[in-house]
C-alpha cells in the first residue's frame, strides 16, 4: 500500500511538473504572439506615416511636369492630378496640426480626426495606385515629346518584357525621381535600381534598331518629360 502511494504520489508530481512546463510554454509563445501584433501594427503604422510623408515627392514631380511639359499637359489625368494634390493637402494637414487643434476638432466632431484622416488617405492612396490612368497619361506624353519612345519599346519587346515592366520603363523614362516612382509602385528604391539595371543588360543582351536609345536613356537619368 506504501508503495502504491508512493507511486501514486510520483505520477502526481510528474504530471504536475509536465503541466507547468506546458503552461509555462504556452504563456511564452502568447507573449511572443502578442509582441509580434504590436509590432506588426506599430510598423503599419511607421508605413502609413512615410506615405503622408511621401506623397509630397510625387504630387512636387507631376506638378513640375505639368508645368514644364507642354504634353504632359495635355495628357495628364485632371482626376488623378486632383487625388494626388488631395492627398498632399491631407499629409500636410496631419503633420501641421497641433496637439491643441486636434483636441479641438475632436471635440467637435466626436471622432479621431487625424486616424480618420489617415483612413481616407490610405483609401485614396490605392485608387491611384490600382488605376492605370496615371500611366496611361504619362506613356501618351512620352511618346508624344520622344519619338513613340514607349510604343516602340511595345514593339521591339513585346516578347521579352511583361505589363508591369513597361509601366515602370514608363515612370522611369518620364522624368519622375527614384523616390517617387518607387513609393507609386510600393518597392524600394534599391528593387527600382535593381529592376533599372536588369531593363539595361536585357536590352544589351537582346539588341534592336532601338535598344542603344533604351539603354542611354536609363543610363543617363533621362528626364524626358522634363527637358522640354
Amino acid at each position: 500500500m506504501e508503495q502504491w502511494y508512493r507511486e501514486s504520489y510520483n505520477t502526481q508530481k510528474e504530471r504536475t511538473r509536465q503541466n507547468t512546463i506546458i503552461y509555462s510554454i504556452l504563456g511564452v509563445l502568447l507573449l511572443l504572439i502578442i509582441l509580434g501584433l504590436i509590432l506588426f501594427v506599430r510598423k503599419l503604422h511607421i508605413d502609413r506615416l512615410q506615405d503622408m510623408a511621401d506623397i509630397e515627392s510625387l504630387n512636387n514631380d507631376l506638378q513640375v511636369l505639368k508645368e514644364r511639359n507642354e504634353h504632359f499637359r495635355k495628357a495628364c489625368n485632371a482626376v488623378i492630378m486632383d487625388k494626388v494634390q488631395f492627398l498632399h493637402q491631407l499629409s500636410d494637414s496631419y503633420f501641421s496640426w497641433t496637439d491643441e487643434e486636434v483636441k479641438k476638432r475632436e471635440k467637435r466632431y466626436g471622432i479621431q480626426t487625424k486616424d480618420e484622416l489617415i483612413s481616407v488617405f490610405r483609401q485614396q492612396l490605392g485608387e491611384i495606385r490600382s488605376e492605370k490612368r496615371l500611366i496611361i497619361s504619362l506613356e501618351e506624353a512620352v511618346n508624344s515629346s520622344n519619338d513613340n519612345l514607349i510604343q516602340r519599346l511595345r514593339t521591339e519587346y513585346r516578347n521579352k518584357l511583361k505589363e508591369e515592366d513597361f509601366s515602370t520603363l514608363t515612370l522611369l523614362y518620364s522624368g519622375l525621381s527614384v523616390k517617387s516612382i518607387a513609393f507609386y509602385l510600393r518597392i524600394t528604391e534599391p528593387a527600382l535600381r535593381t529592376r533599372k539595371t536588369r531593363y539595361k543588360h536585357l536590352f544589351e543582351e537582346n539588341p534592336t534598331p532601338s535598344s542603344e536609345e533604351f539603354i542611354q536613356r536609363l543610363s543617363n537619368g533621362d528626364s524626358s518629360l522634363r527637358s522640354e
